[in-house]
């Protein structure tokens, strides 16, 4: 198709190539959602706020990881970094900010990515995480994607024993992933 939108006159060149663009965007998102879906991942004990230190910081002025202690969690590593940066750049991509936060709640390990934004209406809540799914804003704001994010998001925190939701906020939207505690890991081991 690339070849042949290289002979096409320009005004037509301009339209389809946005169409090109975004259609190998979604082919790339479905594979990428296929093999995270097949891979059979080693997973080993990492630090939790290490991982959301680089993301946070990898995200830029945007997002801010509040204080607090290290917690140990058995992962998938480049998986669970890559829900975090999908969490994040959401909340900045539609709530314009990310705030993090990382804490213990009983065995389960609890991160909340908390946004700034308009926040999604209650029958969303759900919807959003079938795949290709995109909100009415996220459709209408022209921010890019295909709406597979938070559908991998969840998959892979399930994947690990754990789970991904959405709440409204009086001002935005958070995501709360939930993953089980080392101990809790080990036990079930």
């Amino acid at each position: 198709m690339r070849f042949k939108l290289e002979r096409a006159p320009p005004a037509v060149r301009a339209s389809v190539a946005r169409d090109v663009d975004q259609m190998e965007a979604m082919i790339s998102s479905v594979l990428a959602f296929m093999r995270d879906e097949l891979s059979g991942s080693v997973r080993e004990i990492a630090d939790l706020r290490s991982i959301l230190e680089c993301v946070v910081d990898d995200a830029g002025e945007a997002a801010e990881l509040e204080p607090g202690a290290s917690i140990p969690v058995q992962v998938d590593l480049l998986a669970i970094q890559g829900v975090f940066e999908n969490l994040v750049n959401n909340a900045i991509k539609y709530g314009r900010r990310a705030r993090v936060s990382l804490f213990l709640d009983g065995a389960d390990v609890v991160v909340e990515v908390a946004d700034e934004g308009p926040g999604l209406p209650s029958e969303e809540l759900t919807e959003v995480f079938k795949p290709f799914y995109r909100g009415s804003d996220a459709r209408t704001s022209g921010a890019p994607g295909v709406g597979l994010g938070l559908a991998v998001s969840r998959s892979v925190l399930r994947s690990h024993g754990g789970d991904l939701d959405l709440i409204s906020a009086e001002q935005g939207l958070i995501a709360r992933a939930r993953l089980p505690g080392v101990a809790a890991v080990m036990r079930a081991a």
